[in-house]
């Protein structure tokens, strides 16, 4: 996934993702589910999160940069490729590290859950009436840029609508 066939060689290529002609707005959304700007304001958002911090003094945690793409990979990945283990090949990283990456990144994350998850508002509750009315979808108050979200189970109504 990563280009650089140097990336067998250098456990730090994941940095790559950084650089300008590596990743286009498509690829960038498709890998990891969001634009390289948009990484970079998530990164100054929860970096200084204290999960972040080493707890033993025997080896530093990893980048933050990178424990942040291990994140975004896994909630961008299709199950057979979501797992822990072939997350940790692509990363080169272990399994166990993938994982912990993930925790970290979603304990950091977790801290804007107030300021970002609510229940709608009665402006909102009118517009889910508009996409109802436009485009049949239910109690549905927004809509995601087009990126592909994986539902945990397939909805109730007009399943054959959705991808499974």
């Amino acid at each position: 996934m990563f280009r650089s066939s140097k990336y067998q060689k250098n456990p730090k290529q994941w940095q790559e993702f950084f650089h300008d002609n590596c990743y286009n707005k498509s690829e960038s959304r498709e890998y990891f589910g969001l634009c390289r700007s948009s990484f970079i304001n998530l990164y100054h958002l929860i970096k200084s999160h204290p999960v972040f911090l080493s707890q033993k003094k025997r080896r530093p945690q990893l980048n933050v940069k990178l424990q942040l793409l291990i994140f975004l990979y896994k909630l961008s990945s299709s199950v057979p490729s979501g797992n822990f283990f072939t997350i940790g090949k692509y990363f080169k990283v272990s399994k166990a590290n993938a994982r912990s990456c993930f925790l970290c990144v979603l304990t950091a994350v977790l801290v804007f859950e107030k300021e970002v998850i609510s229940w709608p508002s009665a402006e909102e509750k009118k517009l889910s009436q508009r996409f109802y009315a436009t485009y049949g979808l239910p109690k549905c108050i927004g809509i995601v840029d087009g990126a592909l979200l994986f539902l945990a189970e397939t909805p109730e109504w007009s399943r054959e609508d959705f991808n499974t």
